[in-house]
């Protein structure tokens, strides 16, 4: 039960976050913020939900959306376009 209780939780969170950033107001703070959630998820599934099957393939793939999401704030504070290939290419 917990463990589709996270899963859900953290589906949530990815569907607020990504809506959030589909918006083309979204400041470079958002961007870095949500960085800083991604490595903070990262790590919250490879330690701490390490019992878990489906924890690591999470966490490394929220360890890979990191940078995309620094890459994405420095662009955005530099007032230069987003590439939309940005986020697929890291999760590839």
């Amino acid at each position: 039960m917990v463990e589709s209780g996270t899963l859900l939780f953290i589906l949530a969170l990815a569907g607020v976050g990504f809506s959030i950033l589909r918006r083309p107001e979204a400041g470079p703070t958002a961007f870095w913020t949500w960085g800083c959630f991604a490595l903070f998820g990262s790590g919250l599934c490879t330690f701490i939900l390490a019992g878990f099957r489906w924890s690591l393939p999470v966490g490394h793939a929220l360890a890979t959306t990191y940078p995309v999401f620094l890459l994405a704030g420095a662009l955005v504070y530099a007032e230069r376009d987003r590439p939309r290939w940005l986020l697929p290419v890291a999760l590839a």
